[in-house]
């Protein structure tokens, strides 16, 4: 306490100094000007010091000397110096040096006055520790005088530093002495303690048992403590009072410490709030708890009962009472997965749920209060159903009892599905059939009827397999009955039956029968087609001896077509092949003899039966296909414009004549051919209309001379092995796909749909004929049991016709559909040229995309337009030409897309030299797959 005082005092003794205004006083402004008189001369201006002394003066002046000063000696000082310094700044002629003797002595002189103060300052800063021991710690024993004893401390420090501040701390402390006087002690501190034994005597009186006893030892002996002197409220002394407030404390905080802490006050609370929250529940609807069971906790909370006051026999009696109305509560209603239970005569819940799809993973039922009973959940076995096998269900039972005072038994059922639909196949996944269905049987067993092939390797009696596999994993062996064989549509049909019985894995019993077969298939059909540059589609030719679906075993080795007319020569000849499943895909080669004939090899690898009837074996046949053509006729009249010769590489042309108009040639693969018409005096020579495949070129020429002229044509035929991208195009073998729709019957031959796959996503075709982009697969949709062989032919180009060979489900019925399907690729679609040469020169500014160009040439009668083109894509063209314009038509492979380019021609001049233009030749180049036609002379005679 002495320390908190000091600090207070000291605190009020510093804000006294600051109110009472002891500052220092300020220093002389050393820019300031003296007061010097204005008497029309020119003043000197005054010296540093009487500057200093000057602003020492003036603050000195403030001072008010009439205060009661308490260093009089110090006031008296102060007034000399004054005086002092006043005479010496009148004296103009005051040295410096007494000039600053005189400040200094003013302005020490005054600081020792203001920090001696007045005598009321010194009286202030004298009683303000006095009032800590009322405004302190002791202040709450004088609440009637508190109020007004601050309101008078705050005049006090708020007192002026001046006169009349002097006389407000006079004033104030006179007040404060006279209120300080009549301060009246109470009985704060006597009421507090004797409040406090009295509620310890009561707590005491209740005879509580505690766990912790040393809290009621500690609040006894605090009792026991109280001095009987602390009792008699006459002694108010300050000393008496605060002990009377220890005294309390101590008791208040060995009461606090035992209050509700009782062992029966603890037992009591826990079994209240466990009623209260009871109460809640059911406040909420009324429903939590039977009437009849709710009503006796009801009662009990409702009555008047002080726990406070009660003693431990009164309070155990409670607790107990509330305890078992709380026990003694019967939950309304319980329910599961939104299901309410329902009572059945042998007073047992239960309740059947709805199907679920896996079992509750927290089987727990919940009382309509909100309680919650974990059940114990018991599954069933497996239970069959009727409509999938291997498709069921599993019965759960889930059982308990429940919490409240009823302990009623709990029984809640529900179904699980389970399974998937169990299928069976033969166990080999290469050749079998579609997954078999089984249908349930009147007795419950289960039959499956499925298809699959016989054969393995080349023995077309042995099954792929005598096993079934279900797709539960469960396998069964089968017996196989004995080989039938019969005929339908040219093909041999071998078939046997397979037969098991079993049990699938949840033991429920199964039949599976397999109808087995094999379609021996040698049908062949030869056609021979042929392509020209301006037909949009390839022609077909009659040959001799060859008929649709030939037996492959009696196909003959050597076949000729009839005489063709010469114009075809130029045209691109090929063999088309549509087999049977035992037969493979021929090579075929292609080379000419004389006038240009064709000869189509085609050499075929098949499967045929051995004597049994039952074995395969492999063979293979060549077979020649002759295309022999009409011979040039020859040309009567127009003599002047007949050539003097043909040279093909310098040497004359074979069998030239005069009168003959139209050659055929032959050359190597890459063999080069240059092809030179020799003109007669006088003769003018244009290279006329040509057209070109991949091995065929025909060029045409016009000679004129007098107004007589005539056409003379020249065939390049080339022998080849390789093919064209259309030539070489493979469909990929077609895969079909099973149908989820019901099979209409089991004599049905009909397909569900057709379609083609790509990236692996089934494509439905609305109709029968229809196109399948590059990179797809010819697929359709079986119904279950049915068999589907597929066979193909190239119809022409990249079109395809296939028939599918469909065996019903039960065997009994066969039929075909037949497809006509056109295959894009980017190579055989593509319909563009690579460049163009006019008179051997690029046409300025070529771009594949752009259809029309400019050109001019030195003589528009006569000039060389030579189109280059990707001949290995299997497109072809034509050329047109007339004195304006030459048309160049580029078809496609698969015959679907058509480019047009047209050269609008006219005649160069001077300007246009080394534009790409000039020449004006007569030379024919054929060369490796050549792509045009360059024509030249000089003095008549053709040359390179």
């Amino acid at each position: 306490m002495t320390s908190h005082v000091t600090r207070a005092t000291a605190m009020l003794v510093a804000a006294a100094s600051l109110s009472a205004g002891l500052s220092a006083p300020a220093m002389a402004d050393e820019t300031a000007t003296p007061a010097t008189p204005d008497n029309g001369t020119t003043q000197p201006a005054p010296s540093k010091p009487r500057e200093t002394l000057q602003k020492a003066v003036e603050q000195a002046g403030k001072v008010d000397q009439t205060r009661n000063w308490k260093d009089q000696d110090a006031l008296t000082t102060f007034a000399s110096a004054l005086t002092t310094a006043q005479a010496k700044l009148a004296d103009q002629t005051t040295a410096d040096a007494d000039l600053t003797a005189a400040e200094t002595a003013l302005t020490a002189a005054q600081e020792r006055l203001v920090k001696a103060g007045t005598v009321e300052q010194d009286a202030r800063a004298q009683k303000l520790p006095e009032l800590e021991a009322y405004t302190g710690d002791n202040a709450k024993y004088y609440p009637h005088a508190i109020g007004e004893l601050n309101k008078s401390i705050t005049n006090l420090k708020d007192a002026t530093d001046d006169k009349t501040g002097d006389q407000t701390i006079e004033s104030e402390i006179g007040k404060l002495d006279n209120l300080i006087a009549s301060l009246k002690k109470d009985n704060t501190a006597f009421n507090r303690l004797t409040a406090a034994k009295k509620a310890a005597d009561k707590e005491l009186g209740r005879n509580l048992s505690y766990k912790d006893s040393d809290v009621k030892q500690t609040l006894q002996k605090a009792v026991n403590d109280v001095d009987a002197t602390l009792l008699n409220d006459a002694d108010q002394t300050l000393a008496t009072n605060q002990k009377r407030d220890s005294t309390a404390e101590t008791i208040e905080r060995a009461l606090g410490n035992m209050k509700d802490k009782g062992d029966e006050t603890v037992a009591y609370r826990n079994a209240l709030k466990a009623a209260q929250d009871k109460q809640k529940i059911q406040q909420k609807d009324g429903k939590a708890y039977t009437s009849e069971s709710y009503k006796p906790l009801d009662d009990l909370l409702n009555a008047d009962f002080n726990a406070d006051d009660a003693d431990r026999d009164a309070l155990s009696e409670r607790t107990g009472k509330l305890n078992q109305a709380v026990e003694g509560l019967t939950v309304a209603s319980w329910s599961i997965d939104g299901k309410t239970l329902i009572r059945n005569d042998a007073g047992a819940l239960s309740a059947t749920l709805d199907r679920k799809t896996a079992a509750l993973e927290h089987p727990t039922l919940t009382g309509s209060d909100g309680s919650t009973i974990g059940l114990t959940d018991t599954a069933e076995p497996f239970t069959q159903e009727n409509d999938q096998l291997g498709v069921g269900h599993i019965t759960h039972t889930l059982s308990g009892t429940t919490a409240d005072a009823a302990k009623t038994a709990i029984r809640v059922t529900y179904d699980v599905a389970s399974g998937t639909e169990t299928t069976v196949t033969l166990d080999d996944g290469s050749k079998t059939g579609a997954a078999g269905k089984f249908t349930r049987n009147e007795d419950g067993s289960w039959t499956a009827n499925l298809t699959g092939m016989l054969g393995k390797d080349l023995d077309a009696t042995a099954a792929t397999s005598t096993t079934f596999k279900l797709s539960d994993g469960t396998t069964l062996d089968g017996t196989l009955g004995e080989t039938v064989t019969t005929t339908p549509n040219g093909t041999t049909l071998l078939t046997r039956t397979l037969t098991a019985d079993g049990k699938d894995s949840h033991g429920t019993p199964v039949k599976a029968v397999a109808t087995l077969s094999y379609t021996y298939d040698p049908r062949i059909s030869l056609t021979l087609t042929h392509k020209s540059g301006t037909a949009e589609n390839s022609q077909t030719v009659t040959v001799d001896g060859l008929t649709a679906d030939m037996d492959v075993n009696a196909l003959g080795s050597v076949y000729s077509a009839g005489v063709q007319e010469r114009g075809l020569t130029g045209d691109q000849w090929e063999l088309n092949v549509k087999h049977g499943a035992n037969v493979s895909n021929p090579t075929i080669a292609v080379t000419t003899s004389g006038e240009g004939s064709r000869i189509l090899v085609a050499t075929i690898r098949y499967q045929r039966l051995d004597a049994d009837g039952h074995t395969l074996v492999n063979d293979s046949k060549i077979v020649r296909v002759n295309v022999p053509f009409a011979a040039a006729p020859k040309v009567i009249g127009n003599d002047k414009a007949a050539l003097a010769g043909i040279k093909v590489n310098g040497q004359d042309i074979p069998g030239f004549s005069a009168d003959k108009v139209d050659y055929t040639i032959t050359a190597g693969k890459d063999e080069r051919v240059k092809v030179s018409p020799v003109a007669r005096d006088g003769q003018t020579v244009v290279a006329g209309d040509s057209r070109q495949t991949a091995f065929t070129t025909v060029q045409t020429w016009t000679v004129s001379k007098d107004g007589e002229s005539r056409t003379y044509t020249v065939t390049l035929v080339r022998d080849h092995t390789e093919k064209t991208a259309d030539e070489k195009f493979t469909p990929v073998e077609p895969a079909g796909q099973v149908s989820k729709a019901e099979n209409p019957s089991d004599d049905n031959t009909a397909l569900e749909s057709v379609g083609y796959m790509l990236d692996g996503e089934y494509h439905k075709s609305d109709s029968d004929e229809f196109t399948i982009p590059e990179g797809g697969i010819l697929s359709w949709s079986s119904y279950a049991g049915q068999v589907v062989q597929p066979t193909v032919e190239r119809d022409h180009g990249m079109t395809f016709r296939y028939e599918l060979g469909v065996l019903s489900k039960d065997g009994t019925k066969y039929a075909t559909r037949v497809l006509t399907v056109t295959y894009l690729t980017a190579d055989t679609h593509r319909a563009e040229l690579t460049g163009i040469k006019v008179d051997g020169r690029d046409v300025a500014g070529f771009d594949p995309k752009t259809m029309e160009y400019d050109v001019r040439v030195d003589n528009p009668e006569r000039y060389v337009v030579t189109p280059s083109f990707d001949k290995m894509t299997g497109m072809s063209l034509t050329v047109h030409k007339t004195a304006s314009q030459a048309v160049i038509k580029v078809t496609s492979a698969d015959g679907l897309t058509q480019a047009t380019y047209t050269l609008n021609v006219s005649k160069a001049t001077l300007a246009d030299t080394g534009t790409g233009v000039g020449l004006g030749s007569l030379i024919f180049l054929l060369a490796a797959g050549a792509v045009g036609s360059l024509l030249s002379r000089r003095r008549g005679t053709a040359e390179m």
